[in-house]
């Protein structure tokens, strides 16, 4: 598991003294930290969580999700992952699924719902291309906490994961 930082790198040239009012590099990254740390104490979202990203190029939701503060473990495909990964040695909070384009949904719908069988405690996210609109009503697939549209944003992966706790947290208790 590793974590990145989000955040750009900027040159000395264009540090402007803190005696002149403006913000530096360094005030930027207290900052971002300040505000992952509040996110980890509220005890929702992604910071500190473990989150297993299954897919095939998962750089755009590792960056995401690893700017938010989650400890990421990535497999191509949840076969692999429980042969390889074994899941249950990784604990992971969240999942994010992302279904390709060109996937067969019923193919995918049957191999996520066996997941959820086996791991009810997880929050599952399922994020695709396909979707026009983030869901985290009734009217996403039963088998998962929350739908996420790519491309998206911090905010709404955020929001998503928060919403998807809940959820999951309410279907526990049905």
């Amino acid at each position: 598991m590793f974590q990145v930082l989000a955040g750009r790198f900027k040159s000395m040239e264009n540090t402007v003294k803190a005696s002149d009012g403006s913000t530096s590099p360094q005030t930027d990254i207290s900052d971002r930290l300040f505000e992952k740390f509040q996110r980890y104490k509220s005890g929702f979202g992604l910071a500190g969580a473990n989150v297993l990203i299954v897919s095939k190029s998962p750089e755009a939701l590792e960056a995401l999700a690893a700017g938010q503060g989650a400890n990421i473990v990535w497999a191509p495909d949840l076969g692999k992952t429980n042969a390889r990964l074994s899941i249950d040695a990784a604990h992971p909070h969240f999942v994010l699924f992302e279904m390709e384009k060109s996937a067969d949904i019923v193919k995918q719908t049957e191999t996520y719902k066996a997941f959820r069988k086996t791991h009810p405690n997880v929050v599952i996210i399922l994020c695709s291309e396909k979707f026009m609109w983030d869901e985290t009503g009734p009217s996403r697939p039963a088998f998962c906490d929350a739908v996420v549209a790519l491309p998206t944003t911090p905010e709404k992966l955020h929001a998503a994961a928060h919403a998807a706790q809940k959820n999951r947290a309410r279907n526990l208790h049905r």
